[in-house]
């Protein structure tokens, strides 16, 4: 893959999570293609959203209108060393932190996008594969130790090294923290 085609899914990236964690709908028509298809593969029994969604505007309204009225203080990140491409495609390794807005919880995930560009110039997302292999609910009681550790990660991509940093100390996300849980130390 060329720089500049690396460049484009960075931009890419860094766009879809803006719109989705700051709640600004208008920037996915610079993610996604107008009849892309959002495919989801849930393992979590915690967080609900449909298998399968065609369409910018069913996509904006899944991942950032609706996601939005649940969630907020939403925080993704990209881990740098998990980036694995092809000529169209690439994958790579997140977690996310985000509040509940009703029960003012943090949820805590993990998984892996998979990015397929088709497009003649590399700028528009065809498909996004999201896979969320773990979320888990924390109770309010551990949003200050949480927060203080998330506010030394840079932001939308970081280090996996910065990530586990600390987290394997923080009792509430060990279970995720574990190499085989989301790949992050992989």
């Amino acid at each position: 893959m060329s720089i500049t085609l690396y460049n484009d899914f960075e931009n890419i990236i860094h766009t879809y999570i803006q719109a989705k964690d700051k709640n600004q709908p208008s920037l996915m028509k610079q993610v996604f293609s107008r009849d892309a298809v959002l495919e989801i593969k849930n393992k979590s029994a915690h967080i609900e959203l449909p298998a399968i969604t065609t369409g910018l505007s069913a996509i904006t309204d899944t991942l950032v209108t609706n996601f939005n009225q649940s969630y907020e203080n939403v925080y993704t990140y990209c881990l740098l060393n998990s980036f694995q491409n092809g000529q169209s495609d690439l994958s790579c390794q997140w977690l996310v932190i985000m509040r509940e807005k009703a029960s003012k919880k943090l949820r805590v995930g993990c998984g892996r996008y998979d990015w397929i560009i088709n497009d003649h110039f590399y700028t528009l997302a065809n498909k996004l594969i999201i896979t969320i292999e773990h979320m888990i609910v924390l109770p309010t009681t551990e949003s200050t130790t949480i927060t203080k550790w998330q506010g030394n990660l840079d932001y939308p991509f970081t280090e996996p090294s910065r990530l586990l940093e600390k987290m394997s100390e923080l009792e509430a996300l060990r279970n995720i923290s574990q190499p085989t849980a989301c790949s992050i130390g992989a």
